[in-house]
């Protein structure tokens, strides 16, 4: 029964991070998405008739966008490892209780 405990949060650890993020979970809310605001690509850029000011403008808006989606990902990566050391933690929990039956 422990064996089978342990390989089951051992599974579930090592699920794929893309699943249902809407499924029922222990976030009633659902994970959060980004919140990053996409900067508005400029039509000059279609026929490459940008000026030099255009162009550093949509590339310090795209910086910035690059920033904050590289800091969601930080954010997710610790929630991530924060959920598995909890994962582990409940099923060594139970592994404790019914080692004994």
């Amino acid at each position: 029964m422990k064996t089978a405990v342990l390989i089951l949060a051992i599974i579930l650890m090592a699920s794929s991070s893309y699943g249902d993020c809407d499924a029922e979970g222990n976030l009633d809310y659902g994970y959060p998405k980004p919140g990053c605001e996409q900067p508005v690509k400029p039509d000059c850029l279609s026929d490459r008739s940008c000026s030099e000011e255009d162009m550093a403008n949509f590339k310090s808006e795209l910086e910035n966008y690059k920033n904050c989606i590289n800091a969601y990902i930080d954010k997710v990566k610790i929630d991530v490892d924060c959920a598995r050391q909890r994962a582990s933690e409940a099923a060594e929990e139970y592994n404790i209780f019914v080692k004994d039956f």
